[in-house]
């Protein structure tokens, strides 16, 4: 991840107006614990460049990252602009929809985008995501641990 983080910022630092490198370096940074940059990055990215085809990702990267900092509503808001994209990842845009809503207190919404989400991808479970392993940070670990809990929240089956 670290590397991932310098090599995009080696790509900003030759050009400060690199929208993708922005995304990324700062999405990125979610994996050590540090959402907020991620949020200004992405926000960066969809002002420098809001009709890159990679809008759509930057989207859904905004419902995760909203999600890790537990602002339930701005990830409802962003996950539902990312879906109404028709992107392909549909099913991550919709697991972290539903977890956003259960926290949220937006049950029946909760409840819908689970069994949309098992439509997309019936295998899915809240071991699913649980059983990734992406970073050893602790911060990331807990805030990730509440967006699992949400999935659970919302009905999603444990395996």
């Amino acid at each position: 991840m670290r590397e991932a983080i310098a090599e995009a910022e080696t790509a900003i630092a030759d050009d400060p107006n690199n929208a993708r490198a922005i995304a990324m370096a700062s999405y990125y940074r979610m994996f050590l614990g540090h959402p907020e940059v991620g949020v200004a990055g992405q926000e960066t990215a969809l002002r420098l460049s809001p009709h890159d085809p990679m809008v759509p990702i930057w989207q859904v990267h905004l419902c995760y990252l909203y999600n890790h900092l537990a602002q339930w509503e701005q990830s409802i808001e962003w996950c539902e602009k990312a879906l109404a994209n028709n992107i392909k990842e549909r099913r991550e845009a919709l697991a972290a929809l539903a977890a956003a809503s259960a926290w949220a207190g937006h049950d029946s919404e909760a409840k819908k985008a689970v069994a949309e989400l098992r439509k997309v991808d019936p295998d899915f479970t809240a071991q699913t995501l649980a059983g990734q392993h992406l970073s050893d940070d602790p911060t990331f670990a807990i805030q990730r641990n509440r967006v699992i809990e949400g999935l659970r929240k919302a009905g999603m089956p444990e395996e």
